[in-house]
């Protein structure tokens, strides 16, 4: 086989898994939910600066990855529990955890995150036969 050939058989088995790892990238930057859940009757809501759900119920855990830039962010959360459990967490990218709340009841909170950088950050909740929802809006 000529050189040409085997350099054209590379670049065809190599460019699509070039493309793939660039597109996974980017959604995986883009703040689109990572997540493994089942839920009943959802209707959500998740873009710009909040990410809101409502649902039957939910088990899993659902996440949203936000950039935020240096400085004081305030994320305000609404919490409405039914019934079953709901944590939720906040977690830059180092895994330095800014917010860890467990079982969390029908409230109305703020917490304060404090970035001595530009970084990304994880929302995660996780559910055990939640009936409710969650609202979190951040500035």
């Amino acid at each position: 086989m000529n050189n040409k050939k085997v350099w054209h058989m590379i670049a065809a088995a190599a460019i699509p898994v070039f493309l793939a790892s660039i597109a996974f990238g980017a959604w995986r930057l883009s703040g689109i939910p990572f997540d493994r859940y089942l839920a009943l009757g959802m209707v959500q809501s998740s873009w710009g600066n909040h990410w809101n759900a409502s649902y039957s119920e939910l088990n899993g855990f659902k996440q949203r990855r936000v950039s935020l830039n240096e400085g004081t962010h305030t994320f305000t959360i609404e919490i409405t529990t039914k019934s079953g459990e709901l944590d939720l967490s906040i977690a830059g990218q180092d895994g330095t955890a800014y917010y860890e709340g467990s079982k969390l009841p029908t409230s109305t909170f703020q917490v304060q995150v404090d970035l001595a950088e530009k970084d990304h950050l994880t929302l995660r909740v996780d559910a055990h036969g939640h009936r409710g929802g969650y609202k979190i809006k951040w500035e």
